[in-house]
Order: C-alpha cells, then sequence, then structure tokens
C-alpha cells in the first residue's frame, strides 16, 4: 500500500474551497507517477519502454440538460424529478411534468424575445419553476444567470449591466422590488416575471408580468408549433 500526501496551493483553491479543475488534473497526472515511482515503475522504465507520462482523457459531452430531461421524460415519466416541501408535505414534480413545465416556459420566454446567446437573470429559493426557467433558457440556447436571493439591489447592478440583461425571472413581490429599484439603473431590464403573485395585484409597471401568464402563452404556442421544443 502506497500513500501520497499532497500540499495544495492557495492559487489552487477557488473562493468556494473546491480545487481548481486544472490544479485537480495536474496533482492527479503527479499522483499517478508518483505511485508507479514507488512501486518500481520510474519514468525510465516507462520511456525504456516506449511510454510516455499517463495523462487524463477529456471527453466532449454531447448533450444538454435540456435534452438529458427530455431523456428522463421519455424514459421515465412517472418517476420523480423535483421534491418540494409545501405547508409540511413533499409535493412531487415527475419528469413528464417537468418537461411540459419547462416547453411552456421556453415557448413563452421565445415569444417575449429572448434570443440565443443572451442572459436572464433568475433570483428566488429553490422552486421548480424557477429551475424550470433556467432549463427553458438553456433550451433557447441563453445563459441562464441565477443570483443569491438575499443580495441587495445595488449587488444586482453589475452582474445585470455586465451582461446587457434584458429579462429576469423572479421568486415573489420581494425580488420584484428589488429589480425595479435596479432599473433605474439598468434600464435595459424591460422584463421582469414573479412566480408567486402574492402583494402584487396593483403593480403596474412596464414589462412586469407572472410567471403563470408567461406559461399559458407559452403553452397556447406549444400547441401551434409542437416541434418548436422538441
Amino acid at each position: 500500500r502506497s500513500e501520497i500526501h499532497i500540499r495544495s496551493r492557495w492559487g489552487e483553491i477557488d473562493s468556494n474551497g473546491h480545487m481548481r479543475n486544472v490544479a485537480y488534473l495536474d496533482i492527479s497526472a503527479n499522483s499517478r507517477m508518483e505511485f508507479f515511482n514507488a512501486n518500481g515503475y520510474t519514468l525510465t522504465e516507462f520511456f525504456g519502454a516506449g511510454l510516455g507520462p499517463v495523462v487524463l482523457k477529456e471527453w466532449l459531452v454531447q448533450t444538454t440538460f435540456p435534452r438529458l430531461m427530455l431523456d428522463h421524460a421519455q424514459a421515465r415519466p412517472d418517476a420523480a424529478a423535483l421534491r418540494e416541501k409545501s405547508y409540511g408535505i413533499w409535493q412531487t414534480t415527475c419528469w413528464s411534468d417537468l418537461a411540459r413545465l419547462v416547453e411552456s416556459v421556453t415557448c413563452g420566454l421565445h415569444q417575449a424575445g429572448l434570443q440565443r446567446g443572451e442572459h436572464l437573470i433568475v433570483v428566488g429559493s429553490n422552486r421548480p419553476r424557477l429551475y424550470a426557467t433556467m432549463l427553458a433558457a438553456q433550451s433557447l440556447g441563453a445563459i441562464p444567470v441565477p443570483l443569491y436571493q438575499d443580495a441587495a439591489a445595488a449587488e444586482c447592478v453589475f452582474p445585470i449591466t455586465n451582461a446587457e440583461v434584458r429579462f429576469c425571472v423572479v421568486e415573489d413581490q420581494e425580488q420584484v422590488d428589488k429589480m425595479l429599484e435596479v432599473r433605474e439603473k439598468c434600464p435595459q431590464l424591460t422584463h421582469i416575471y414573479y412566480d408567486d403573485p402574492r402583494g402584487l395585484r396593483k403593480y403596474t409597471e412596464d414589462g412586469l408580468g407572472s410567471l403563470e401568464e408567461l406559461m399559458a402563452a407559452g403553452a397556447v404556442f406549444a400547441k401551434q408549433h409542437p416541434q418548436f421544443f422538441s
């Protein structure tokens, strides 16, 4: 049995305390060669046999998260995809329901004008519809950008401005108020959709709408264009 002790460096760790992927690959390759060396297989032995250093082969994944979701919806439609606790009771969303949900949001965002390559802000707690929104953005070739739900409005200005964001989907009134405040410095933020309508009945700001309405419009579009999403 061989033990290899590794000392990581400060620059190899990211802000979340995780080792950077490139650093991990380098350390893995070096550790393998140290293991071989400790067991009598030195570099001289490798070179003498016409073998170079052992490396990892990186594979290009030919799929996407939306495609994987559709594969699951077809293979195991009634299996649980997501679970959310509501009023103390776990509510389950199966793969087929998730696929229909994502299709509605995808078509709704398409009709609203979200373009391939654009960024879409998502702000809120872990809710099925917000995860569906991220899958919907990816389905259109857009890039979802989740922001911390407890971030102050001022902290949202830079990512929204830097990515030239026009669309955002948020959870509730608190996040709507935050995005409306951000709009003063980010006038390009023209579309704001919310999941939870409580407290928002009297809001009349331009470009503000419910995710429910967006999905309803998307469902109509999906029926008219059944091949668009699939």
